[in-house]
């Protein structure tokens, strides 16, 4: 694991040099894929409200941005860019994906210990169910 504290001035940095398509994508190609993060999050928000998600879109912006950020990479920048109050959905996101790694360290100072945040029962449930059809 690594020891970059991601804070603001950090981010975008860490984001490029960790990118894992850097030889054959445009500027334009690399904010695509970041702003795959603002998607989850309009998702999240509309999940959190009650409102009909998804799933498969929501399962599907995950992996395109697994596909270019390996897992620890990847779960440091969601944890980064995600509002707090959509962490526990994150986090049961990508338990039922098989990408939670244990803890990350320095996200904005602090190291964050995912065992902490309360997991998303009914949607880890809701999305395995998915995974499985």
């Amino acid at each position: 694991m690594d020891q970059v504290n991601l804070t603001s001035d950090t981010f975008f940095v860490y984001a490029i040099k960790h990118y894992g398509m850097s030889d054959f994508v445009s500027e334009r190609e690399f904010k695509a894929d970041l702003a795959r993060i603002g998607f989850i999050k309009k998702i999240l928000n509309r999940y959190m409200r009650g409102d009909s998600i998804n799933f498969r879109l929501l399962l599907n912006h995950f992996i395109l941005l697994h596909n270019v950020y390996e897992t620890y990479v990847l779960v440091k920048i969601l944890f980064y860019r995600m509002d707090v109050e959509y962490w526990s959905q994150t986090k049961s996101i990508l338990q039922a994906l098989d990408l939670l790694p244990e803890e990350l360290y320095f996200i904005n100072g602090e190291i964050i210990v995912l065992d902490d945040i309360p997991a998303d029962e009914q949607l880890f449930i809701t999305l395995k169910k998915v995974l499985s059809t």
